[in-house]
Order: C-alpha cells, then structure tokens, then sequence
C-alpha cells in the first residue's frame, strides 16, 4: 500500500459516512412522507452539501502519483474531510418516528449554523488550494468556490425568504459551472 491508498482509505471513509448520513436522511423523510413539512432551501442545501463531498473525493484522484505527503496536506485533507462530514451532519434534521417533521421550521432555526459550516468549509477549500496543494487545476476551481463562500455567508447573514430562496439557486449554477467547466474529473 502506497501513501495515496493509505490516505485515500481514510479519507473515503469519512466521505462515505458523510454521504450516507445525507442518504439516510432522505430515506427516512420518504418514510416520514405524510408528517413531513416540506421546505425547498433546505432540500437545495442538502444536495449542495453532497457537492464538495463528492468534489473532493474525485479531486484525490489527482494526488495519486505524489510518492509524498507532506504532514499539512494529509493533515488539510482529513481537516476538510470532517468539516465537509459536519456540515452534511447539520443540514440533516433528525426524524423522529412520531410527530411532525417540519423542514421550514429547521431550516429557519438552523439556517446560519449549516451555512455558516457551509462557508467554512469552502473557505477551507481554497485555503488548502491556494496555501498548500498549489496545483493549476486546483486554483482555477477556485473560480468557482470563492463566490460560493460569499453565498453562503450571504445567507447566513440574511434570513430575508428571497434570499434563502436565492442562495441556493445561485449555488446549484455554481455547482454546475464547476462541474461542467472546472472539474478535471477522473482523468
């Protein structure tokens, strides 16, 4: 086993519980159907969460010939991992078995906290491209992730409804900017 593979089993981990957590979540809404209380901004975050998650577990791809690692980028990389996990921990409400199970209401009294972890761990993203990995790919990404700090704080800071209904929308464009344009994928 390499350095890469060592990292990269740690890291998929922490990426996996993240995704799952979010999966789950979803699935235990679907079964909670008839007692949920639907809310758009909340279901856009969930899906904006997953994003990075799955950005960064391509973006290791890339890693995979360094023969080193420097302690701060394996030390950046599970960093970002947890925070990346927290962030898709706090956008996901816990379903009760009985009772209500009110989005809106979640998203208005939990909104600063996810968006908030949301920016940081964006912020982190450009920190670790910028500061320690340094790579072309790495920094045109940042076109990309910068602005999507600047949303998430936005909405953090302004629980006004258009913009919790536009934060999210000028996100998913991001998101597919970055995708379609930024995103170097597998190869």
């Amino acid at each position: 086993m390499n350095v890469f593979d060592y990292v990269m089993t740690l890291l998929s981990f922490i990426y996996a519980l993240a995704i799952a957590h979010i999966l789950a979540t979803i699935g235990d809404l679907i079964i909670a159907r008839r007692r949920v209380k639907f809310s758009w901004p909340n279901a856009l975050w969930m899906v904006l969460v997953a994003n990075p998650i799955f950005a960064w577990w391509i973006a290791l791809w890339a890693l995979r010939t360094q023969n080193t690692w420097s302690t701060a980028a394996i030390g950046g990389q599970i960093v970002v991992a947890i925070t990346l996990y927290l962030a898709a921990r706090l956008v996901c409400i816990r379903v009760p078995d009985k009772g209500p199970v009110d989005l809106a209401d979640y998203h208005t009294k939990e909104h600063r906290t996810y968006l908030l972890w949301y920016a940081f761990a964006a912020s982190q993203a450009v920190f670790y491209d910028q500061v320690i990995v340094r790579s072309h790919v790495w920094l045109v990404q940042d076109y990309a992730v910068l602005p999507m700090v600047l949303v998430g704080l936005v909405a953090a800071i302004f629980p006004n409804r258009r913009v919790q209904i536009a934060a999210p929308i000028i996100m998913l464009v991001l998101w597919g900017f970055f995708w379609v344009a930024l995103q170097p994928a597998l190869q």
